[in-house]
């Protein structure tokens, strides 16, 4: 008959009672593993099986939500009846499993608690191991993850929340636009999950930063705010003390830093501030806060390249950008020849996977004749995928290329 995927209010009470029999024929007799499978957990579980043209479950297994089992969501109960073995059943459910979570929470990444003597099939279908052995109700078993895709949610010009598996990062939450309407600040954040929270303001214009981040999102793990170096100085590789408190640090131009288990590089702007570039164990994200060839003039250009090629120079630490958010407009509604010229010469350096333009907040339209240049870019577009976002609120998943966690 084929693959029926039901939530568990949805099962028929023969379904529900076929499936709990092959588990436990499985998982307790055949295993010799004397536990209790009804956990609680199947209630709040969708259930993938295979059903046979008699109408007999022949292969189970249950998909999780982020935050039941694990951080993640999760695969669990995989079950493949003795006599339908080696038929490719196992595999094929693994993979529906999967693709069905990450359409449905694709920044959550998908984990699970494998047998050991399973280790290398698992690995076929995209996990990799990320523990040491241990023993589940007596069998040993290992840790074992799926990353595939961070998630973007555009906030307006050049404010974005970009979540992954692992952590949310917020980018440039600014006092403009006006987002007051709102009916509390953190509503433009996702679901944390249990992920920390990490804030970036590339500099001081009421654009990219309020100073009232830290009561506006009590919870965040900590705060990283860009502030100018000294004057005439911006090219110069130093590190300058700043302002800092338990949960916030000023940074500035050339400087690198590792919070938690992030190496941040902060390059100079060509306007104010820093520009980030953010090496995760999970993603590389590039924000470009101000940086950008405004004008042809050489107090833009010389130091829009010089901090490019700076950047390009760390990249040989965080590896590509799977994601880079990027000035495509003046706030005042431009894109002209030398801000492009700029932006192909970024693109060209530091080869971000995928891109997307900022910065245009009430010109949104100037988005789509970025991504039109990039299109026609045969150079730049067989290297970097783009997308637009042009409303607040809109979301969409990214794939991860380079993940090494």
């Amino acid at each position: 008959m084929g693959w029926i995927l039901k939530s568990y209010e949805e099962l028929t009470k023969d379904e529900l009672y076929a499936l709990l029999h092959l588990r436990a024929v499985i998982f307790i007799v055949e295993q010799n593993s004397p536990y209790i499978d009804p956990d609680n957990k199947d209630q709040l579980s969708h259930h993938l099986l295979y059903q046979e043209n008699d109408g007999s479950i022949s292969a189970c297994c249950r998909l999780l939500p982020p935050g039941v089992l694990f951080r993640e969501s999760a695969i669990g109960r995989v079950v493949v009846r003795a006599d339908r073995r080696g038929q490719g059943l196992a595999r094929d459910m693994m993979l529906q499993a999967a693709e069905w979570l990450e359409q449905r929470w694709p920044a959550a990444g998908i984990k699970l608690s494998g047998q050991l003597y399973l280790e290398d099939f698992y690995k076929s279908c995209g996990f990799r191991t990320v523990s040491d052995v241990y023993l589940e109700d007596g069998i040993r078993h290992v840790s074992m993850i799926r990353y595939r895709y961070c998630g973007v949610k555009y906030l307006g010009h050049s404010c974005f929340a970009v979540e992954t598996p692992k952590r949310v990062l917020l980018f440039d939450y600014g006092s403009i636009p006006d987002r007051s309407s709102w009916e509390v600040a953190a509503a433009s954040l996702p679901d944390l999950c249990n992920r920390p929270l990490y804030i970036f303001s590339s500099h001081q214009h009421a654009d990219h930063y309020t100073a009232d981040t830290l009561q506006l999102f009590p919870q965040a793990a900590f705060f990283l705010h860009g502030h100018d170096g000294e004057p005439n100085n911006r090219l110069e590789k130093k590190i300058v003390t700043g302002e800092s408190t338990d949960k916030s640090a000023a940074v500035y131009p050339r400087q690198t830093l590792m919070l938690d288990d992030m190496l941040i590089c902060c390059s100079g702007s060509s306007d104010q501030g820093v520009a980030y570039l953010i090496a995760a164990p999970e993603i590389t994200v590039m924000h470009g806060g101000d940086l950008a060839r405004w004008d042809d003039l050489p107090q833009y250009s010389d130091v829009q390249q010089a901090e490019t090629t700076w950047l390009a120079e760390c990249i040989q630490r965080t590896g590509k950008p799977d994601l880079a958010m990027l000035a495509a407009s003046t706030s005042d509604g431009w894109q002209e020849a030398p801000l492009l010229d700029g932006l192909e010469d970024l693109l060209q350096k530091l080869q971000p996977e995928f891109v997307i333009p900022m910065h245009a907040y009430g010109y949104e339209h100037l988005y789509d004749s970025f991504k039109i240049w990039l299109e026609n870019s045969s150079e730049l577009n067989k290297k970097t995928d783009s997308a637009v976002l042009k409303k607040p609120g809109q979301y969409i998943a990214v794939p991860l290329k380079s993940v090494t966690c």
